[in-house]
């Protein structure tokens, strides 16, 4: 690449990377992914860290076993197709780590129903950073113009620096500038020719663009108008349903976090005293050990939390 390094998409110097061993061990496998908005930078302890993945739908199988193999648990996304979501903790930082998997590139919300057939094409074209695999310069500037556009339906000030970031890069690079043209004559004119997107970028017209979306979106629905329908129609019976399908599903491992009134339960502290276990509940005692509660007493209580009807009105997954 002839333009200058990107330097956003760099971690951050000195800052540890606990995400690099995972696509290490997704890359021994042969599983073919890329990170599809620039590589994540190192966060501090505490905070969380959220990486988005674009990964071959035929490895999706494998790649569930080896991030399992990783310490990351799958969360549930009825209705969020093709997103599939891991969620690990990181010891040693102190992070939280999210891998948002997408097997296809749709756009849409809260249903991503207006598909682009780019998803080979990126994963076959795709380039090497920091030893990492990554979007070429053009893939990564259509995908993240979309993202907001669709998904976002704003441009938030990270993605906004990001992208006139790769507008940069592509004014350096003729070739890859060439084939961004491409791939915004064919999928979003008429509603946006190149020359008027790339005047918008350089006068930082945001507002326009966002204004183009409507028909945007109306470009991308005729190119598949059946599909795009089914899409939307089976993605918002699946959300309107995941109650119920949360609370047919098997339990897993649940944990109960109890304390007396006022020791600060909703802060999460640390416990004070080793955890109890009891059938399918791990039970975490904050009080005192003294009064730590009898293992009957403990099991009683996570029958009540947990009951059909409860999961039935509170039934939505949630990441913290």
């Amino acid at each position: 690449m002839n333009g200058p390094r990107i330097s956003s998409a760099e971690p951050v110097a000195g800052g540890s990377l606990p995400w690099l061993h995972v696509f290490q061990a997704l890359e021994e496998a042969r599983i073919r992914f890329c990170i599809l908005r620039g590589l994540p930078q190192a966060s501090a302890p505490g905070e969380r860290l959220e990486i988005d993945v674009l990964l071959a739908s035929e490895d999706l199988g494998r790649a569930e076993a080896i991030l399992t193999s990783q310490q990351f648990a799958a969360v549930p996304s009825c209705g969020r197709a093709p997103h599939h979501f891991f969620v690990t903790y990181d010891r040693t930082n102190g992070n939280w780590i999210k891998l948002d998997v997408v097997t296809d590139l749709r756009y849409g919300h809260p249903i991503r129903s207006l598909r682009v057939p780019l998803a080979k094409h990126c994963l076959f074209h795709r380039q090497r950073r920091l030893n990492v695999p990554v979007l070429t310069p053009e893939g990564e500037f259509f995908t993240l113009l979309l993202h907001c556009l669709f998904d976002k339906r704003a441009f938030p000030q990270r993605h906004r620096a990001r992208l006139l970031e790769l507008r940069e890069t592509l004014a350096f690079d003729p070739s890859a500038r060439l084939r961004a043209s491409r791939l915004v004559e064919k999928y979003l004119c008429p509603a946006v020719s190149w020359s008027r997107l790339w005047a918008a970028l350089d006068a930082e017209d945001w507002a326009w663009l966002l204004d183009r979306r409507l028909m945007l979106s109306f470009c991308l629905g005729l190119r598949d108008p059946v599909r795009a329908a089914w899409r939307e129609l089976c993605g918002r019976a699946l959300l309107l349903m995941r109650p119920l399908l949360f609370a047919a599903q098997r339990r897993g491992i649940s944990v109960a976090l109890l304390a007396p009134d006022g020791a600060g339960k909703p802060r999460w502290p640390k416990p004070s005293s080793p955890s109890r276990t009891c059938g399918h509940a791990g039970f975490i005692w904050v009080g005192a050990p003294a009064a730590m509660p009898s293992t009957r007493s403990a099991r009683a209580s996570c029958r009540r939390e947990s009951s059909p009807r409860k999961l039935c009105r509170t039934g939505r997954a949630r990441w913290r």
